[in-house]
């Protein structure tokens, strides 16, 4: 409602029709019923529980820890992460110490989760209602059954729905509503959303400038530069707080150490295409449809031109970016992640397959020739997100994208006015659509217990472990294996330096490489197992080294590491998987 009433305030700015600006974003159409409109949130809420009930996962050890100390500023008073490295989300601090005052042992993010993943469903819908208002409904649940098993996730391990509450779960939401705004021709509330959603993640705002600005040169001269101006005003404004971090990542005399070292050692999976090269067949696959089905359904579609604003400019920024990445490098062209907007294609083209399945043909005009490739070449793109999801043996993806096409191409070449098992157009859509969103619900939960850390909990010997950090004062430094990426948050101790959470800037992902090299002895490492393997083999040597330099009061082993024959201090705490030794400072 917010952004209704600020974009009712400046509503002059906006450009959009009378009809767009008093269409209420939470409201249905009045062909909707009762019954389709619960299962409108029926299916968003089924969306967002399937992902899992989690907290104190991937990402949220990173990125809790400001929002920690805010709420208990006794915690990691040593820890160089939290007390010196630049925070790359400043602002989601302040949601985590709301979050932790609700509930201060994290069910609250759970929440906060299912709540953010429900609503970028709903907006989903709202985008779906915007471009085909007629059959909104059969298209939503149809995108929702896909949906269930990709989760939103593409190329560079991007995504826009994620298994955990983190700074990007609120950037992608923003970014979402603003897709919504623009395609509705509310171009000030657009650029509100962009900014109040990029001040949780940054990557956002920058990747939205380009687009937007593009999108707008498309739409054409008319007010170009009022809509420009609405679009963008509010997202540059909301930039400015990380300019000292974006200037020192471009000036820094560190640069390219820092570069080389994030590209090829610790976010290779981030960076540097080689690495994801598989993951762009679906996406692929999805240009491949989306264009082939467009191509005969969407030329006299209302909504064609917003479309085409939209995904060119995305599509050409993700090209270019990884054209200057592969064939020519530019490292700072990697640091941009243009692969964010990946997710945000595969959405849009899935929506122009689903808008064509279940909208009326319009090929007349059409040669029986290109008719015939356009199907093939849907055919080759199906092939190909169906390629790519077998080898990860989730085969509902592929079963529910070749009944979309074999729905699509009885609409083709049958017609609607034909009835098929006794139903007519309009039931049999309904019936399709039901079918199709139950199978891709139903198959996604079967291993909802595995996903949810709330259900499964913690492995014993690491809930106990943790449990008994948790009893050593507060100021206590501990030494730990690189890969323990969870025990800053579970032990809510200090650490030296872990593999999970290293510096954005130069001069910090500097400081963690030498951390990381004091730790596991080779200056050589390659990846995170070899830093495993060295911290296993330390040597008393290389402890009174790393205990002198930074004065950790605890060091955590695996209880049958190498390290353990070598250094002799007072064993603090064991169980079957850890041995914790006190360090005695006073030798």
């Amino acid at each position: 409602m917010l952004f209704n009433i600020v974009h009712g305030l400046v509503s002059g700015l906006d450009g959009g029709t009378e009809e767009q600006n008093e269409t209420d974003f939470f409201s249905f159409s009045p062909a909707q019923t009762l019954p389709q409109v619960i299962l409108v949130l029926l299916a968003s809420l089924c969306f967002a529980v399937q992902f899992g009930l989690n907290y104190g996962v991937s990402n949220q050890n990173t990125y809790f820890l400001q929002g920690m100390r805010l709420f208990d500023p006794g915690l990691f008073a040593k820890d160089w992460v939290i007390t010196q490295a630049a925070d790359p989300h400043p602002f989601f601090k302040y949601i985590v110490y709301f979050l932790f005052l609700l509930t201060p042992k994290g069910f609250s993010f759970i929440i906060a989760n299912v709540v953010a993943n429900f609503f970028g469903a709903f907006i989903i819908f709202r985008i779906i209602a915007q471009l085909s208002r007629d059959n909104a409904l059969p298209i939503f649940l149809a995108v929702m059954a896909i949906l269930c098993g990709t989760r939103t996730q593409s190329v560079a391990e991007t995504y826009i729905f994620s298994w955990t509450f983190q700074p990007s779960s609120v950037g992608a939401l923003g970014f979402l509503l603003s897709l919504f705004f623009f395609i509705r021709g509310s171009y000030f509330a657009s650029g509100l959303a962009i900014g109040l959603g990029g001040l949780f993640h940054a990557n956002y705002i920058i990747l939205s400038l380009p687009l937007y600005f593009a999108a707008h040169i498309i739409l054409g001269k008319t007010n170009l530069l009022r809509r420009a101006t609405a679009q963008l005003l509010i997202p540059l404004i909301t930039l400015l707080p990380f300019f000292p971090i974006m200037w020192e990542m471009a000036t820094s005399p560190h640069a390219n150490a820092a570069q080389a070292m994030l590209f090829n050692i610790r976010l290779p999976h981030n960076y540097v295409p080689a690495h994801f090269a598989f993951d762009f067949m679906p996406f692929v696959g999805w240009l491949l449809m989306g264009f082939a089905m467009g191509s005969l359904f969407l030329n006299r579609h209302p909504g064609r031109n917003v479309i085409v604003a939209l995904c060119a400019p995305m599509i050409a920024i993700v090209g270019i970016g990884t054209l200057l990445t592969t064939f020519i490098y530019i490292p700072a062209v990697a640091q941009l992640m243009v692969w964010r907007l990946t997710p945000f294609i595969d959405l849009f083209m899935l929506i122009i397959v689903c808008i064509c399945v279940f909208s009326d043909p319009l090929i007349a005009s059409y040669s029986n020739k290109k008719v015939l490739l356009a199907t093939t070449i849907a055919f080759v793109g199906a092939g190909l997100i169906s390629r790519y999801y077998y080898y990860y043996a989730v085969l509902r993806i592929p079963a529910i994208l070749f009944l979309l096409l074999l729905i699509w191409l009885y609409r083709l070449y049958i017609g609607r006015r034909q009835s098929l098992f006794g139903l007519n157009w309009r039931q049999f859509i309904m019936a399709s659509a039901v079918i199709i969103l139950l199978i891709g619900e139903l198959t996604s939960m079967g291993d909802f217990k595995a996903r949810s850390r709330l259900i499964k909990g913690y492995p014993p010997e690491f809930a106990e472990l943790y449990q008994w950090c948790q009893k050593t004062p507060k100021d206590a430094l501990f030494l730990i294996v690189p890969n323990m990426q969870d025990f800053r948050l579970q032990a809510k101790r200090s650490v030296v330096v872990d593999w999970k959470s290293g510096g954005l800037t130069p001069t910090d992902a500097l400081e963690w490489y030498h951390r990381m090299v004091d730790v596991c002895g080779n200056a050589q490492f390659a990846d995170e197992a070899d830093a495993i393997a060295g911290y296993n083999a330390m040597d008393s040597s290389r402890f009174s080294s790393i205990i002198e330099k930074y004065g950790a009061d605890y060091i955590i082993f695996p209880n049958k590491s190498i390290a353990l024959t070598h250094i002799a201090q007072p064993t603090a705490f064991v169980n079957d998987s850890f041995v914790v030794l006190r360090v005695d400072h006073k030798h």
